[in-house]
């Protein structure tokens, strides 16, 4: 009736409202990509349809509810209150990146970590869950936005109600039901299945998914539940998920490819945010059940993409972790995808980024990346994909850590065009304050104690592109030290 109609609208004002948020600086929490391995079971007038069917029968179950507490009268003085606007978030901060060799805490110079997200524990929906209407249970606290999926709604749910959402309806916020687009849960229709998926997401003793299949769908649900909410993620942690995500790809990542792709998204995201889930994940041997993974399907981009993804981000901060990836072969699984998917954007974005994390401060990383030809595999991608803004940022960020403190390897970046891939990288993302810092530590490394090499990169316009972007950033501080240390490094005044 009137409430119906009253919450309709306060969802058509979020919906409204919803824009897409900035990408974060560092690391964006990985989406498995749409391979079309699970179609959708419905259509969306039907998702629709049952999404208003389950909101009639809460609404009963919230009337009876409130005439059982106050003997029919209305509960706590009238209807609960509508979600608040979502609050507008505040600008990222601008960090210049870190200048590549050693430096903090002698582990050498770490890359910069994600943007934090508001942390769990403000109402922006009265204190009650978005999905059931109910509080806070002990056990059972409210999540605040477990679902953001590229909105900026504000609201809270129960971490159950959440599990059940996922699996019922797919990755939608529930607020606003978008993205627009978004695929349907592929077990939708399937009762049998959606019970084992949320058992095991649930129960900390369910330890390994019975088949493949199944397998396929709980690796699946983890990934997507863990993009956007570090609640959720220290809840599955606690609750045993690498165990578990260990288990589901020991059983079934050979011969199954979305169990691969799923379980190395999932362990990318878990590893957001927290050297300590970091640490467990790598403890339950994340590191080798992933380059596993990216070697039995090195023929896969989706397997690809999730695979570099996750070892970028377990490489964040500690010179133990990327030893231990290297020992397992990371580098040279990222180097293969790079040369295998060459054409995907989302490979070489995340192979980029995986490089300059791996080698990060450390020569004897740096030069055995080097031999293994990284130097040529990350060029060749800043040409092939001038216009993506994510290999731009990624492809600089990598050079910027493969220059060594010698000459050989600034050498064999020219040699490969670096100069002219990152002046073009500047001139076609002059907009984008992080490609621009990026790239003005990339010049500011190679033209370090080389005339040569300064001539080069003058030939190649990068005088010019800098002084664009310090124009177009003028208000920004990190551009600003960037840029003027390049055009120092370049012997300008």
């Amino acid at each position: 009736g009137a409430k119906r109609r009253a919450r309709r609208r306060a969802r058509a004002r979020h919906k409204a409202s919803c824009r897409p948020r900035q990408p974060a600086w560092q690391g964006a929490p990985h989406t498995p990509r749409d391979s079309g391995r699970h179609p959708p079971v419905r259509s969306e007038r039907a998702a629709h349809a049952s999404l208003e069917a389950m909101e009639s029968l809460q609404e009963k179950q919230k009337k009876r509810k409130r005439a059982q507490r106050n003997g029919g009268g209305a509960a706590h003085g009238g209807e609960p209150a509508a979600a608040a606007p979502p609050a507008e978030p505040s600008p990222a901060a601008t960090v210049p990146p870190p200048e590549p060799g050693p430096g903090v805490e002698g582990t050498g110079v770490a890359p910069p970590e994600p943007q934090a997200e508001q942390p769990d524990g403000a109402s922006p929906s009265g204190g009650r869950c978005v999905i059931c209407f109910d509080g806070a249970q002990p056990g059972a606290p409210l999540l605040s936005s477990p679902l953001r999926k590229g909105c900026r709604c504000a609201y809270e749910a129960h971490y159950a109600c959440v599990v059940a959402s996922v699996v019922g309806y797919g990755p939608r916020c529930p607020v606003c039901r978008g993205p627009a687009g978004a695929p349907l849960s592929p077990m939708a229709n399937d009762a049998a299945t959606k019970g084992a998926v949320e058992a095991w997401l649930r129960g900390p003793d369910a330890r390994r998914a019975p088949d493949a299949d199944a397998a396929s769908e709980c690796l699946w649900a983890m990934s997507v539940l863990t993009v956007s909410s570090d609640g959720v993620r220290e809840r599955l942690m606690r609750e045993g998920a690498a165990a578990r995500v260990a288990a589901a790809l020991d059983a079934h990542h050979a011969g199954n490819a979305d169990v691969a792709a799923f379980g190395c998204a999932a362990i990318a995201n878990l590893a957001l945010h927290s050297g300590g889930r970091r640490e467990q994940l790598m403890r339950e041997g994340a590191a080798a059940r992933v380059a596993a993974a990216l070697e039995a399907h090195a023929e896969d981009a989706g397997v690809a993409e999730a695979g570099c993804a996750a070892i970028s981000h377990l490489a964040i901060g500690s010179d133990g972790r990327c030893e231990q990836l290297l020992r397992a072969g990371a580098a040279a699984r990222v180097l293969a995808a790079l040369e295998a998917h060459a054409e995907d954007v989302g490979v070489v974005a995340s192979g980029c980024r995986a490089i300059g994390n791996l080698i990060v401060g450390h020569e004897r990383r740096r030069e055995q990346l080097l031999r293994a030809g990284a130097a040529a595999r990350v060029v060749a991608a800043l040409e092939a994909h001038e216009e993506d803004v994510g290999v731009a940022e990624w492809g600089c960020w990598a050079i910027v850590n493969l220059v060594p403190d010698g000459d050989g390897g600034c050498d064999e970046l020219m040699r490969a065009g670096a100069a002219a891939r990152i002046a073009a990288a500047l001139e076609a993302h002059v907009e984008n304050a992080n490609v621009v810092q990026r790239g003005c530590d990339a010049i500011e490394c190679l033209a370090r104690g080389s005339d040569s090499r300064r001539e080069q990169l003058m030939r190649a316009g990068a005088a010019a592109h800098i002084a664009a972007a310090l124009e177009v950033h003028a208000g920004n501080a990190g551009v600003a030290v960037a840029g003027l240390a390049a055009i120092e490094c370049l012997g300008l005044e």
